[in-house]
């Protein structure tokens, strides 16, 4: 009596746990079609954990950018899963850099802090104090001493204004400059955050190849272990 093929098919209990793996693993990338959202293997969030961002920066978008790279490449096992993590970091590193490089580049005013209006006005005091004491103000009379630093005052006011009103139209070319003096004085910093910079271009350009590669050699050999099974199968009937 001849047997169904079916009595000479192994059984699930038989087939390898890195078959069940992978099938798994599938299963949870194809849900993305149908609406579904794949989730991370819990090792790529105990390694990749918002712990590892810098003070200032945003956690939600640490997140945001895992998802949508994981939406947009589709990782279909572990090994994948860590290469999508990778990107994220050095798509966060990148940023990092061009942002330390554009606080380097920009003029020297923007990056330095505000005066508050109570240190400048203190400021203005100490100078017309110096202003007063060189004059001799201080052995005159208290009424004349009064008048004087009174107009001393006014003096550096004025003086004070006309340098700011100056500065304001004079912009242009002062910025100019300090984006040559920090240039100057930051060249090696530069040059230092270029390469790297160029190193996050590299790796990011490699962690996408070596994607490609797995996801084009992934089908071929699902499609050779359909063709062995169906070999199998015919051989037994």
């Amino acid at each position: 009596m001849t047997q169904s093929p079916k009595s000479f098919r192994p059984s699930r209990s038989e087939q390898s746990t890195e078959a069940v793996t992978s099938e798994r693993t599938s299963t949870s990338i194809s849900s993305r079609g149908g609406g579904g959202k794949a989730s991370a293997p819990s090792i790529i969030h105990e390694l990749y954990s918002a712990p590892t961002l810098y003070p200032g920066e945003d956690p939600s978008l640490f997140e945001r950018l895992f998802e949508d790279l994981a939406h947009a490449l589709a990782p279909a096992d572990l090994i994948q899963w860590l290469l999508v993590a990778d990107l994220r970091a050095v798509i966060l590193d990148e940023g990092r850099y061009r942002k330390m490089l554009a606080m380097i580049m920009s003029p020297k005013e923007l990056i330095e802090r505000q005066i508050p209006e109570e240190e400048t006005k203190s400021n203005l005091e100490v100078r017309a104090s110096a202003i007063f004491f060189r004059r001799g103000a201080d052995s005159m009379k208290e009424e004349e001493q009064d008048k004087i630093w009174a107009e001393i005052l006014e003096e550096v006011q004025n003086q004070y204004g006309a340098e700011c009103a100056l500065a304001k139209a004079n912009a242009p070319e002062l910025e100019r400059r300090a984006a040559v003096s920090n240039f100057q004085e930051y060249s090696r910093e530069i040059e230092r955050l270029d390469y790297l910079l160029e190193r996050c271009r590299k790796t990011r350009t490699s962690i996408l190849s070596r994607l490609e590669a797995m996801k084009a050699v992934s089908p071929s050999l699902h499609r050779a272990a359909e063709i062995e099974d169906v070999e199998f199968t015919e051989a037994a009937e």
